[in-house]
């Protein structure tokens, strides 16, 4: 594994592509090319443009999803505040890490590259 990635485990999902969300139950899943996948476990936030989306919001589903087949181009964890996920030029897909943010469970997000390297936020 590279120091970009033991640095920042996002770095691995640039130019990567988002292939599924999946709502699932009380979270959402990310899925992209080789496998990878995000289990927010705390609500994303949608940022397109200058709009954001919240769960609960018209048109949030449609933000969220309106991502699938776009290339990520940036992509990372600031500890103790957010991870987020830019997909081309305009929508992010940021998740909470805020301990005032986690719903009702220990963690907010996880993280799986492949089958031997996950990250638990």
């Amino acid at each position: 594994m590279t120091d970009i990635v033991k640095d920042n485990p996002f770095a691995a999902l640039i130019g990567l592509r988002l292939g599924s969300v999946e709502f699932v139950m009380d979270y959402h899943q990310l899925r992209f090319d080789g496998g990878a996948r995000l289990e927010a476990l705390t609500s994303p936030v949608v940022r397109v443009g200058r709009d954001e989306f919240s769960v609960g919001d018209p048109g949030y589903r449609d933000a969220l999803c309106e991502g699938i087949g776009a290339t990520v181009t940036a992509a990372k964890v600031e500890e103790n505040r957010e991870a987020y996920v830019r997909l081309g030029d305009e929508i992010e897909i940021a998740i909470s890490l805020r301990a005032e943010d986690y719903q009702d469970r220990p963690e907010a997000l996880v993280f799986e590259l492949d089958r031997d390297n996950f990250w638990v936020w």
